[in-house]
């Protein structure tokens, strides 16, 4: 339901956002909001011998070789080339002569080694929007948002997956590096804004959209972030200063860092008007990395409703945001390239808003509202759905989620299921969760959770089969029969404690060592006198 690039035409003047700790709401930035002095410069991949003796001509020099072409260029434009984005063969040209610029973008696209001359457009953070007062307690049963996408269950029923650690990038305006329901669960991150820092937060945003989507869980303090009992972690991208305004090109640095650093999923909380070629390219990268993107649909909804980058992209999970009373926030933008709600609050009361970690010495905690704080909530889930089968792509993710939404508000009387309001509804974080785990109804008696399921053996994977939390610590047996009935394997845990229970591996090999072949294996799991059931699917590849 994305929008395509040709339907979508920018002529209004918007002036800039600035975010504060007042959340006060300004215009979003626009396409003539950009970094003066500079162009960004995307040269061709590949370009013939005959194309570069041409150009060396032109600029007056003798050579074959494109590296000496290109430094005539920089020369005779009075350029001082940076930020060179590799992988997408992109360079940041500030131009000390600014008579020099207005005549280059033009020429050099004509030198046929240029694929596109684009400005630095400048995004903005998707501000929290609330100019209410700050919580800095957490108090129990504020966290609405929890259990509006059913994570609540996912806690209470112990089905988070584990596994090797998966990293969510939040692009943003850094992570307050101290905070006591963040540091355990940070990674190193890169600043692009300030020199030699460390992507420490110095405006607020990117600490409150860190905490929704990972603070710590079940540490007795703070708040329980979506993702924040797995193995998940956060790593802290600078890329906006002070006030929430970021680059372009800081922020393509920021994507291709992430993602050559071991990111799957990247929060961006941000956007302008400006549809910009060298972001698009940068989530293309990423995008091709297997990272999931997900982005804030834009805050504008109840003004002049504009089309919001990155959000709008096509490789984008764009994110609107919803209520406490599950219906669309008057704020939230409503497009042809929405594809999914998440809770982000509203006005009024603290207990309609977001709750999450903060950057101020005495205010560790704040309430918020906004499409930035929607986002983070699906960039959890998506973490988990990675931790629980890596070899997912961006788009498996993607309809994982689609396809487990809650038909919410206006949704719920549509027909095909999507509107340009909700997308395809309100995250469902139990259901995308379980939406290929096979189990019993609880009707038939107590199930048992294993993932992934199916599972290939042959290749290094292994099964989880998760011990309930109401008998975590307890002594288990698990034995796994073959079709017949006929015993396969058998195994015990001394309950090694994965909160918020235990867990038993099962690589697909049977009692004598030998791997099973391709087939369903029902299992019985006793624990303490209670036993629980489920089926366990091989699938060699």
């Amino acid at each position: 339901m994305k929008q395509t690039l040709s339907r979508i035409l920018i002529a209004s003047f918007l002036s800039l956002l600035i975010f504060s700790s007042s959340f006060a709401r300004q215009p979003l930035p626009g396409p003539e909001d950009f970094e003066p002095g500079v162009l960004l410069v995307k040269f061709k991949a590949a370009v013939s011998a005959e194309t570069i003796s041409e150009t060396a001509t032109t600029f007056g020099v003798q050579t074959n070789q494109l590296a000496d072409v290109l430094q005539a260029m920089r020369a005779q434009y009075k350029v001082v080339a940076s930020t060179t984005l590799t992988p997408l063969n992109i360079e940041r040209w500030q131009f000390l002569d600014q008579h020099a610029l207005t005549r280059t973008r033009q020429t050099i696209l004509h030198t046929g080694l240029v694929e596109y001359v684009e400005p630095n457009y400048q995004r903005v953070a998707q501000a929290p929007r609330t100019d209410g007062p700050n919580d800095t307690y957490y108090q129990a049963g504020n966290q609405w948002w929890l259990e509006a996408v059913s994570a609540d269950r996912v806690f209470a029923e112990n089905i988070l997956p584990v596994g090797q650690e998966v990293i969510v990038a939040v692009l943003d305006s850094g992570i307050l590096l101290t905070h006591e329901d963040l540091t355990a669960n940070l990674v190193l991150g890169k600043d692009y804004v300030i020199q030699n820092g460390v992507g420490n937060d110095d405006d607020g945003h990117g600490t409150h959209v860190a905490g929704i989507a990972g603070a710590v869980t079940n540490n007795n303090l703070g708040m329980a972030g979506i993702a924040g009992t797995a193995n998940v972690k956060l790593m802290p991208i600078k890329i906006l200063d002070h006030d929430g305004f970021g680059y372009d090109s800081d922020i393509a640095q920021g994507v291709i860092w992430a993602v050559d650093h071991g990111a799957r999923v990247l929060n961006l909380s941000f956007g302008s008007t400006a549809m910009g070629k060298v972001l698009e390219d940068a989530i293309g990268y990423a995008y091709q990395k297997k990272c999931v993107i997900i982005a804030s649909a834009g805050n504008d909804g109840d003004l002049d409703n504009p089309v919001i980058y990155p959000a709008a992209y096509d490789k984008v999970i764009a994110v609107a945001a919803c209520t406490l009373a599950g219906v669309r926030a008057a704020y939230s933008e409503y497009h042809d390239y929405v594809d999914l709600a998440a809770p982000g609050g509203d006005d009024g009361t603290n207990a309609e808003r977001m709750l999450s970690t903060y950057n101020q010495t005495n205010d560790s905690y704040a309430y918020a509202f906004g499409t930035s704080m929607a986002a983070p909530v699906v960039s959890g889930v998506a973490a988990l759905l990675v931790l629980q089968d890596p070899r997912r792509t961006a788009e498996e993710i993607k309809q994982l989620l689609v396809s487990t939404a809650d038909k919410i508000g206006s949704l719920q009387n549509d027909t095909d299921g999507w509107n340009r309001y909700l997308g395809w509804g309100r995250v469902n974080c139990f259901q995308a969760l379980t939406r290929f785990i096979t189990f019993q109804s609880r009707t038939t008696g107590r199930a048992s959770y294993n993932y992934p399921n199916p599972f290939s053996p042959v290749v290094g994977e292994q099964t989880h089969i998760l011990i309930p939390v109401a008998e975590t610590g307890a002594r288990a047996r698990l034995r796994i029969f073959d079709s017949l009935g006929y015993l396969v394997c058998e195994k015990d845990n001394t309950g090694t404690q994965i909160w918020a229970g235990s867990i038993i591996t099962w690589d697909g090999h049977d009692k004598n060592g030998d791997w099973v072949a391709n087939g369903v294996y029902p299992y019985i799991l006793d624990v303490d006198g209670k036993r629980y059931k489920n089926k366990i699917v091989v699938l060699n590849k």
